[in-house]
């Protein structure tokens, strides 16, 4: 089963393994950038056991939480969460994600239950913690709706159009039954299709955000988890947001240093342009605009646009709090600052964000939380795994080369011939680079020839290993179906599979199933194997279509 299958190796192509890989190798430069650095359940308990919350920092959360919790169908866990909040002791987890149609796909509320289930196992051991969600709805970018997929097909058609409107502030225009026959339709069956048809019946709203929530505590009901969404937060960012705009300058100068050590060590920064303001200005309609300017004036949206006075911007967080929306750098120290986070589980593009921004907790006075890069799994049919396995294959990944992995002998030979004869040539020629007798321009030459040839001589050998002697064509047509099946439409499962899809065919049980992957904080992928009646069922769709 998937807990004892060898977890996959990280891929040296992905931008998003890099981050994930160099935290691994523990150096003292990684855990200075990092921080204390957990890999197991026994780290992680260890790190939360010696770091309680800062009471006189953190204030009580049940309160801010408490009226805006009271309009929801909280399950009996989640109440006995927001109870314990009142005790200072009470270690809290993050995780969070824009809200997602119909559940959205399958790591939306994966990482929803390994928060819970991490919260759960360290307050069995001793260290009181609660689970949140943060809700990122104050986000505008609606493509973060997306549903995920079932047999090829989106469970749930996006339909809003891309703007700057918060996704808080967006309505549904269709009726809930035709929302409901749409996502049944798709989902095509499962043996607890009619559980889910009364659980989307009653967590149907008027909007995606409170949609999203409400089915994310009927997944979860036994977890404890406890939704926060950034609009119930405008007033307690007051103090973070006060000390930014007195010295955004200062903000810079964290942010951009930071951002530089990870690109020199080939790290990626998924903010391109550190903005000196991370921090959006809400409209009259809900929209978020940039903010530029760096003096007594500033303009909203554009260099040119609506301007406002640099007292007005400075007064907003208390005097107009709903206006002021936190960019995706600012928005982790704003809720760190609030909860007085003790750790919080991230994807690789959000450990990205994290390292730019870690100098910048400590110029906004807030301390960083332990970061744990989420469980990542990887659904499959058991015979699947097998199969990949016994082909030496089991890290394979969704945009693997199927030439390059089926070769002919052939195409090997001359492949491996060609690239000795091309190693030494350039072995020669490199040499230039350090002969005592060749000129400054003689050795610039030389290298830069040398860089060249050998990037040429990779490509003349994929081209090789692709193209010469198609012979094994039904080991590569074997292997075709095999990554289409564990890769539909070319992503993860994780990434594109809908988690109603799921749910239709497994029901409560599915948390079970998935987790032997939810235990382990190194960032690696691990298999799971799905039971074989679900592969059975999900076999027979693919051929009815």
């Amino acid at each position: 089963m998937g807990s004892n299958r060898n977890p996959v190796p990280f891929s040296s192509d992905s931008k998003a393994d890099s981050v994930l890989e160099y935290r691994c190798r523990r150096s003292e430069e990684a855990q200075a950038v990092f921080g204390p650095i957990a890999e197991t359940f026994e780290e992680v308990l260890e790190n939360l056991s010696d770091k309680p919350p800062e009471v006189a920092v953190r204030g009580d959360l049940s309160s801010l939480l408490g009226p805006h919790l009271e309009e929801l169908p909280l399950p009996d866990g989640s109440r006995q969460s927001v109870e314990a909040l009142k005790d200072p002791s009470t270690r809290v987890i993050f995780c969070g994600q824009q809200p997602a149609l119909a559940g959205g796909p399958a790591i939306v509320l994966w990482k929803a239950f390994c928060t819970a289930r991490l919260a759960q196992r360290l307050t069995a051991a001793g260290v009181p913690t609660v689970p949140l969600f943060w809700v990122a709805d104050d986000d505008h970018d609606v493509g973060e709706l997306r549903s995920g997929t079932h047999d090829g097909r989106e469970v749930l058609a996006n339909p809003f159009s891309e703007g700057r409107r918060m996704i808080s502030r967006l309505r549904f225009a269709t009726e809930e039954p035709e929302r409901l026959a749409g996502i049944l339709d798709s989902i095509d069956g499962g043996p607890f299709a009619g559980a889910l048809q009364s659980l989307l019946q009653s967590t149907m709203a008027a909007t995606p955000s409170d949609e999203f929530v409400r089915l994310l505590l009927a997944l979860l009901p036994d977890s404890g988890l406890v939704p926060v969404r950034p609009g119930w937060l405008r007033e307690a960012q007051q103090p973070i947001l006060t000390r930014l705009l007195a010295d955004p300058q200062g903000w810079q100068e964290a942010v951009s240093v930071a951002t530089s050590f990870q690109r020199d060590r080939g790290l990626p920064a998924p903010v391109r342009s550190p903005s000196m303001l991370p921090i959006f200005w809400v409209d009259d309609e809900g929209a978020r605009h940039r903010i530029f300017g760096d003096g007594g004036e500033f303009t909203i949206g554009s260099p040119g646009g609506e301007v406002i006075t640099g007292d007005r911007l400075r007064k907003a967080p208390v005097e107009e709090p709903h206006r002021i929306s936190p960019d995706a750098l600012l928005r982790p120290i704003v809720q760190d600052g609030i909860f007085e986070t003790s750790a919080v589980l991230l994807g690789p593009t959000e450990l990205g964000y994290h390292l730019q921004i870690r100098l910048a907790y400590g110029f906004l006075g807030v301390r960083r939380p332990l970061l744990l890069p989420r469980p990542r799994m990887r659904p499959a049919a058991s015979e699947d795994i097998d199969a990949l396995t016994t082909l030496g294959l089991a890290g394979i990944g969704p945009s693997a080369d199927l030439a390059l992995l089926t070769p002919s002998p052939e195409g090997e030979r001359l492949a491996g011939g060609l690239e000795d004869l091309l190693d030494g040539f350039i072995e020669r020629i490199e040499s230039l680079a350090t002969d005592p007798l060749a000129s400054d321009a003689l050795r610039r030459r030389s290298l830069r020839l040398t860089r060249r040839w050998r990037q040429d001589a990779v490509k003349l050998k994929d081209a090789i290993l692709r193209g010469y002697d198609k012979g094994p064509t039904d080991l590569r047509h074997r292997l075709e179906q095999l990554v289409g099946r564990v890769f539909a439409a070319g992503q993860e499962p994780e990434r594109n599979t809908n988690i109603l899809a799921l749910w239709a065919r497994l029901g409560p049980a599915l948390w079970e199933v998935l987790s032997p992957a939810a235990d382990h904080f190194d960032g690696r992928i691990r298999w799971v194997d799905l039971p074989e009646p679900i592969v059975a069922e999900m076999r027979k769709l693919d051929e009815q279509h």
